[in-house]
């Protein structure tokens, strides 16, 4: 009878186990949820300790024109400058990347990026790659929104270490064409508005450089650095340095 009765309680037994490891799945799932959530959460109240220290500046602006409205424009520019050199510093240890497909991150960017990285830019970190918060550019494509629905956002990721970042991109330039699962990702340094207009306006310096064989590189903040036959030269006004590049032979 004894043997019987826990023939009986076998069933009962199985069901009580499936529904055990059920809920540990159930469980797991919340878990990664809500770790993706409080992810998200600190990068909302990063981004807006950002936006409030640019604020500052605007607001430091207003009162120099409040106080003296015959503020003249250089002073004015100077503070734009200032306001446009701090978001810079701000986006220092960050990084972009172009050509991750929709949806590969599966609602978490930083792990994402975090284990992919390595992999594909051939790059071992001793200490183990560590990203602050990362996340799209933008708002999601809808469907039928042709060819804008096919190009992906980019992705943004703040590093917690600048050298990491650094050898990143160092990584990719060298490289050339990075390809991830049959796609090219494309790495930039993130910049201001006002910055990236700055960069691109020696756009046509690069271009003939590039067409003359020339060595340059485009420095921090905005200067062409041009090894020139007759020694190298510095160029902040995108201008000159055309007028240059055009006389070499």
């Amino acid at each position: 009878k004894e043997s019987f009765r826990n023939q009986n309680k076998i069933p009962q037994t199985k069901t009580i186990l499936k529904s055990e490891i059920g809920n540990v799945s159930k469980n797991k799932k919340i878990r990664v949820s809500t770790s993706a959530t409080e992810s998200k959460l600190a990068d909302i109240a990063n981004r807006i300790c950002e936006v409030e220290s640019r604020l500052c500046f605007l607001e430091d602006a207003h009162r120099v024109q409040e106080g003296n409205p015959s503020a003249s424009k250089a002073e004015v520019e100077t503070l734009r400058q200032k306001m446009d050199d701090f978001e810079n510093r701000e986006r220092r240890n960050n990084l972009r990347f172009m050509g991750f497909h929709e949806g590969c991150e599966e609602d978490n960017a930083v792990k994402f990026l975090e284990e992919i990285i390595p992999k594909i830019f051939n790059i071992n970190f001793p200490k183990g790659l560590e990203i602050e918060r990362a996340h799209r550019l933008g708002s999601r494509p809808g469907r039928g929104e042709g060819s804008q629905a096919l190009r992906p956002r980019p992705i943004i990721a703040r590093f917690l270490r600048f050298q990491d970042r650094d050898r990143i991109a160092e990584a990719a330039r060298k490289m050339g064409t990075v390809t991830w699962e049959r796609r090219r990702i494309m790495v930039f340094a993130d910049y201001s508005k006002l910055l990236s207009d700055r960069r691109m306006k020696f756009r046509e310096c690069k271009k003939l450089l590039h067409e003359k064989s020339i060595r340059f590189s485009l420095n921090y903040p905005a200067v062409l650095m041009v090894k020139a036959p007759q020694g190298p030269r510095r160029f902040e006004d995108h201008k000159e340095a055309l007028a240059f590049i055009t006389s070499l032979d």
